[in-house]
């Protein structure tokens, strides 16, 4: 069901806000508070309360893009998670956004714990497709730490190196099997697969 325009704009003004201030006034997302949300979108508390449980939700709500990738979008989120964010994010500087509030450890801790499910529900739809030789469990703990550590390292060294090459990086560090498993599952097969689960 397609949003209500009067809902697609309020939240629109609210997600321009938030990054408003953030982004381009460079303040921390722990400093930026409801109300100022609020009054930079000339939008009233309880309307974002309709929407929001609080910035947070604001924020990692905008930040989610599976909704709109295609089966061959989410292996690339796997195989070059860098570029793929880079590419599909909403967020005008997402790079300064980022370290901006990496000490931050709330907003840390939900990025995490996001990155972690949506990792476990991709690998969990391609694992049932072709299935891999170490427990699932197993498999995103170790793709997570990886990729935990590789963000790290780049918004350390200020995103010197490009999305390209970290996502070199993922795939030097990273066991193969990894990529050769996820490199032999094609679309069709995917499809097929999705229409015969219940």
């Amino acid at each position: 069901m397609k949003e209500d325009l009067r809902v697609f704009r309020t939240k629109k003004l609210l997600r321009d806000s938030i990054f408003e201030l953030a982004v381009n006034q460079s303040r921390k997302i722990a400093e930026i508070t409801v109300q100022d949300i609020c009054e930079q979108a000339l939008v009233h508390r309880t309307t974002f309360y309709r929407y929001y449980k609080d910035k947070y939700d604001l924020l990692l709500q905008e930040l989610k893009i599976e909704e709109t990738l295609s089966i061959e979008e989410r292996k690339q989120r796997l195989l070059a998670p860098f570029s793929l964010i880079i590419a599909k994010a909403s967020i005008p500087d997402l790079e300064k956004l980022i370290l901006l509030n990496l000490d931050d450890e709330h907003l840390q801790f939900l990025v995490k714990k996001i990155r972690i499910q949506t990792l476990t529900e991709d690998l969990n739809d391609f694992i049932s497709i072709k299935s891999i030789p170490v427990p699932l469990e197993m498999a995103v703990k170790v793709y997570s730490t990886v990729l935990d550590d590789l963000v790290n390292y780049w918004l350390k060294n200020n995103t010197d190196n490009t999305p390209e090459q970290m996502d070199e990086y993922l795939r030097f560090v990273l066991n193969p099997f990894y990529f050769e498993i996820l490199n032999t599952i094609d679309n069709d097969h995917c499809a097929a697969n999705k229409d015969e689960q219940p």
